[in-house]
């Protein structure tokens, strides 16, 4: 028993259709001189077969070259359809993608839950940025070192950190007192300074100072006396 040679890899355009008065004959079919009619027919689909086989071969062995997907190269990639994998060779599903979707904060109005956190600004920025509390911490702290009490007795802080104080005394005849600072200087008193403020009256003066309090004098036979203190430190 014989085969059809089907070894010539192509596409007939046609399969030959036996006509009524084509005799039965078989053998080795030959399109050109119509030997082995009945056979010609067969021939085309064998060759048909043999065509198709030859692509899905050389396709079959495409997909086998193709190999995995890297972050580097192109490949197949496996879906995983979770979204806790930590796999870098597989991509996420669409209904997972839709979870992430839904999830997340909408840009508009977002309503945040839990303990979230943004980057700090600067302590001299005042743009439209988040605030977070360190930074209103850093903010409310340093406004707090220039805070200021005014009175007759009071103090300025100044933002370079130099501090202004003042207050009165009264100084007895012949004698002298100690004011003590409305608040005590962090490092160093500078320097203080005594004017009076009884009419006719000689000014008193400062016999010595502390970053706590300064000693006033009156002028031996003076009068008893009103100073105006002022003390600078820092």
């Amino acid at each position: 028993m014989a085969n059809l040679d089907d070894t010539t890899v192509d596409w007939p355009e046609g399969v030959y259709l036996i006509e009524r008065l084509d005799p039965v004959v078989g053998g080795v079919p030959n399109e050109a001189t119509m030997a082995g009619v009945s056979n010609i027919p067969h021939l085309h689909l064998a060759r048909r077969t043999r065509w198709l086989k030859t692509k899905v071969d050389q396709l079959i062995s495409a997909v086998a070259a193709i190999g995995a997907a890297t972050t580097e190269a192109p490949g197949i990639v496996r879906l995983v359809n979770a979204l806790n994998s930590t796999a870098a060779d597989r991509a996420l599903t669409a209904a997972q993608g839709k979870v992430l979707q839904d999830s997340k904060a909408p840009l508009q109005s977002p309503v945040f839950t839990g303990a979230p956190t943004a980057p700090r600004p600067d302590d001299t920025d005042y743009s439209d940025r988040i605030v977070t509390t360190g930074w209103a911490k850093s903010i409310l702290t340093a406004r707090t070192e220039f805070w200021a009490s005014f009175g007759f007795s009071g103090y300025q802080r100044l933002p370079s950190g130099l501090i202004m104080q003042w207050g009165r005394v009264t100084v007895p005849a012949s004698m002298g007192v100690t004011w003590t600072f409305p608040i005590a200087f962090p490092n160093a008193c500078l320097g203080v300074w005594v004017s009076s403020l009884t009419p006719n009256a000689e000014d008193c003066y400062v016999t010595g100072m502390t970053t706590t309090y300064a000693d006033v004098d009156n002028h031996p036979g003076q009068q008893s006396n009103v100073g105006q203190m002022l003390a600078i430190g820092w």
